[in-house]
């Protein structure tokens, strides 16, 4: 009897849109036919500042935390 072993499989993202800069943001809304795509662009891209920032501090907390205890 054989084992069937799973393929490993890449990891997914929380943000699909992470390594993408702000130009190709808008080019990508703009050739979607989105009217309002330099807009909608500079939404995510606040967006994704602001979960970087959220996740800096975090790491913080964490490291000042370990060197409390």
């Amino acid at each position: 009897m054989k084992i069937k072993l799973r393929s490993p499989r890449k990891t997914g993202c929380s943000n699909i849109f992470s390594g993408v800069n702000l130009h190709q943001l808008h080019r990508l809304f703009r050739t979607a036919g989105d009217r309002d795509a330099e807009h909608r662009a500079k939404l995510v891209w606040r967006g994704m500042d602001r979960q970087v920032e959220a996740g800096l501090k975090i790491k913080v907390h964490m490291k000042m935390g370990r060197k409390e205890h």
